[in-house]
């Protein structure tokens, strides 16, 4: 209790490691406090949590869009790929616990919001196979506007009854 960071004042790099070169499947979820939402200022997206170096080159990411649509993307080798949701009632200076799972085999993104499914997106005819041994890039003018807690990436889809259990 009261752990969560101010990310307008802080971010976090967290070291190459292989247990983050997921290649099959990833949940990634975060409680998030927007203070404010992106503007075209700064390219209208900004990021949540990402393992990438450059686009062609993106494991995996989840953003957040200046209009309230959450976004999971991934890579084919040369572009970036991925789903976003349509927009969300995610109002600002509130706490809202954000996850997106992802399944290569069955190419499959869902959303959850606070607890409870949202879209969900095959992205077959995209060929999104996961990549690996991806360092975090520089995305300037990107930095998220509020407070983060509880960042998590599991190396697989969570079912929607342990996103649940997670809200």
């Amino acid at each position: 209790i009261g752990k969560a960071r101010n990310m307008d004042e802080y971010y976090f790099h967290v070291a190459d490691d292989a247990s983050l070169d997921l290649t099959e499947a990833v949940t990634i979820g975060v409680w998030v406090y927007l203070l404010s939402l992106p503007t075209a200022e700064v390219k209208n997206w900004t990021s949540l949590l990402y393992k990438q170096d450059g686009c062609e080159l993106r494991n995996y990411g989840l953003w957040i869009h200046r209009t309230k649509r959450i976004h999971f993307s991934t890579t084919n080798g040369t572009n970036c790929v991925g789903a976003t949701t349509d927009s969300l009632d995610i109002a600002l200076n509130k706490w809202h616990h954000l996850v997106a799972t992802y399944d290569d085999e069955s190419k499959i993104v869902q959303f959850y919001i606070d607890g409870q499914p949202n879209n969900t997106v095959n992205l077959v005819g995209h060929s999104p196979n996961m990549a690996k041994g991806i360092n975090s890039a520089n995305l300037t003018g990107r930095a998220f506007n509020g407070l983060m807690d509880e960042a998590m990436i599991f190396n697989r889809a969570l079912s929607a009854e342990e996103v649940k259990n997670l809200y």
